[in-house]
């Protein structure tokens, strides 16, 4: 049914051009830079092209995506008063928030997957239009980008399920983007001053939008710590998606509807 309903809104143009325009956005910057980006003999440009991608993406296009996508997942049925309707079929309620949270974590996976695809795309572009930047004489190491896309789609797995609780209950679709920029800033916060400058990474590691901004690197300075080789911050992202996805189905279960 939100498969179906999806094809009359915005919502699959968002998660089909996410992915191409923040690479296009990469791909600008490349061409604008002249010759900044040029790399030293014998350096592979895939390795630092894909390392500029990913390690600055996670702090603007992909909350600003998310957050935007979450509002507009529960847009149609907010503006119809449709949940009204869809309460009264014979349907356990909260699986009507089980489909939203599936149809997010369908959209930011394939926006990773197109993101990696045209990150390729716009290199082998780069190498036609300025071939002194040898993307041409080398290979991408696609490891590098699964690892990369996996790292940041784990760490966006707790914000997404919450964008998509507070979208849900808050009729508003203004509200829940202003209350997630919110608290991506206090993430920041958390992250680079509390963290990094004092050293005090507890807090960065327990709050949800602070681990979208962790790099690959899983530095243990900043808090990062291995259980049976996974780090604590997959787990804490995992666990929030877990204990958010089980309070929404409980909450949707025994919301009274009039």
């Amino acid at each position: 049914g939100e498969m179906v309903k999806m094809k009359r809104g915005v919502l699959p143009w968002m998660i089909l051009l996410g992915g191409p325009i923040t690479a296009l956005m990469y791909f600008s910057l490349y061409l604008l830079a002249g010759d900044h980006y040029i790399p030293a003999a014998g350096e592979n440009p895939w390795e630092k092209f894909v390392t500029i991608v990913y390690s600055t993406m996670a702090y603007a296009f992909v909350p600003l995506f998310l957050l935007v996508m979450a509002s507009s997942a529960n847009y149609l049925e907010h503006k119809s008063r449709a949940f009204d309707y869809l309460y009264t079929l014979p349907i356990k309620r909260g699986y009507f928030f089980l489909s939203k949270i599936m149809i997010l974590l369908l959209g930011l996976i394939v926006y990773f997957l197109l993101l990696g695809l045209f990150v390729f795309l716009s290199g082998m572009l780069l190498s036609l239009i300025r071939p002194e930047y040898t993307f041409q004489l080398y290979s991408p190491d696609w490891s590098q980008i699964f690892h990369s896309s996996a790292h940041y789609l784990l760490l966006f797995l707790g914000v997404t399920v919450i964008q998509c609780w507070l979208s849900f209950r808050l009729k508003n679709v203004i509200i829940p983007i202003v209350i997630g920029l919110a608290c991506f800033g206090i993430g920041l916060v958390l992250y680079f001053f509390i963290a990094d400058i004092k050293g005090e990474s507890t807090a960065a590691t327990l709050f949800p939008y602070s681990l979208p901004f962790y790099s690959l690197d899983l530095d243990s300075k900043m808090g990062v710590v291995s259980y049976g080789g996974i780090p604590n911050i997959y787990l804490y992202s995992i666990l929030f998606l877990f204990i958010v996805t089980c309070l929404g189905f409980y909450t949707e279960e025994r919301r009274e509807v009039r």
